[in-house]
């Protein structure tokens, strides 16, 4: 029979103890809605129940490469979908994390669903992650990032939480506003998570995506355990993005963390560290996410401001040519002028994408199809939102 010393408890209760406290941490919630459709084979005598379930579970895989789609770029999605698959169907118990099933129906060879189902999008990313496939950039979006930070009561000068978030974005291919840069926002208006004080400090220092927010953590309680002290706190952090051109909220996330450590400081920052760091994967996939789609189709809105353009006959040209590009899915003459005329092109991929296919000769020629003139069209700027070029004989 085994015996348990006090000593032997001691230690056990050391190596448990962190894992209990950190366990009652509330939990991150990354899921986001879709819809999906399965389908399971009628044959002559089929158990009905088990081709239902065989449909729903088809319609589970369907909703979560819906999900992996999010973090693919899209002229890559068919391919990287075809590679992930395997994992896809090992995973369909994670990935999917409440889901209701719509409507069912059969036709004379199929079982059919239609489900709404919740995918989680932390899991999604972190299989892709393990895979090899990073969260790809949606254009460099220059982005701002503030973030309130008080401990054990104190306001901090130098935020753990802001810190780790700027790395973590950095990691991920945005490109951030330095810190010096932002120093004049007042901290004052970042007294909470709102999405008028992103926009502000979107504002303020010309940046496409800005993200705030509130970090506090109180001292949770002690514990003594043989010849240690173990103290634990709490963190709530409470992160929000705004897309600064419309306003749009692309993402948010509240979360609370638990940390024990030897000294109540030492557990305060371990707390933060904790809670940052699950809060995250769900910010950072929503906002690629919001960026990257338009109705979950991957189009994305981007202004094209043309100047040189000498007649309105020509700004209509220049539609017309644009019209044509396989990944526009509409353009739009927002604006005309001879000095800039401006248009709206949906586009299914980032700025720099569009960027190349405007000065390809390929263009050029529909182009020159349309108008009859042998012309160019030079890009003089870009970033995450819009394009700027001189049109030219």
């Amino acid at each position: 029979m085994l015996t348990v010393t006090k000593r032997t408890k001691n230690a056990l209760f050391l190596l448990i103890a962190p894992l209990f406290l950190l366990a009652i941490a509330l939990q991150v919630d990354a899921g986001v809605w879709v819809s999906a459709e399965g389908v399971a084979a009628l044959e002559a005598e089929s158990d009905l129940g088990r081709v239902r379930d065989e449909a729903i579970r088809d319609a589970w895989r369907r909703a979560s490469e819906q999900g992996v789609g999010l973090f693919l770029h899209a002229e890559a999605r068919v391919e990287d979908l075809m590679l992930v698959s395997s994992a896809i169907l090992t995973r369909l118990d994670a990935f999917i994390v409440n889901y209701e099933v719509v409507r069912e129906w059969e036709d004379n060879v199929f079982y059919r669903v239609e489900i709404f189902a919740e995918v989680d999008t932390f899991q999604v990313g972190r299989t892709l992650e393990d895979l090899g496939y990073e969260i790809e950039s949606i254009g460099n979006p220059r982005t701002a990032v503030r973030i309130r930070e008080h401990r054990l009561g104190e306001p901090q000068p130098l935020s753990v939480a802001e810190a780790l978030v700027r790395q973590t974005l950095e990691d991920k291919g945005f490109m951030l506003v330095k810190p010096n840069e932002a120093a004049g926002c007042p901290l004052a208006a970042l007294d909470s998570a709102d999405s008028q004080a992103a926009l502000e400090l979107a504002q303020a220092f010309d940046a496409d995506v800005a993200v705030v927010g509130k970090v506090t953590t109180e001292p949770r309680g002690s514990i003594e355990r043989g010849s240690f002290t173990w103290y634990s706190a709490t963190a709530l952090v409470d992160l929000l993005a705004v897309l600064r051109s419309t306003g749009e909220v692309l993402g948010s996330v509240y979360i609370a963390a638990v940390a024990p450590r030897t000294s109540m400081e030492a557990a305060s920052v371990a707390a933060i560290e904790d809670a940052v760091s699950n809060a995250l994967p769900k910010l950072i996939f929503d906002v690629i996410a919001n960026l990257s789609l338009i109705d979950g189709t991957g189009l994305r809105a981007i202004r094209l401001v043309v100047e040189g353009i000498e007649s309105f006959e020509q700004a209509q040209y220049l539609r017309a040519a644009l019209s044509t590009l396989r990944e526009a899915s509409s353009v739009q003459l927002r604006q005309y002028g001879k000095t800039m005329t401006v248009y709206d092109v949906t586009y299914l991929g980032p700025a720099d994408a569009l960027g190349v296919e405007l000065e390809s000769d390929a263009f050029l020629r529909t182009l020159h199809a349309y108008s009859g003139q042998r012309m160019t069209l030079s890009i003089t700027a870009l970033d995450f939102a819009s394009i700027h070029a001189q049109l030219g004989p």
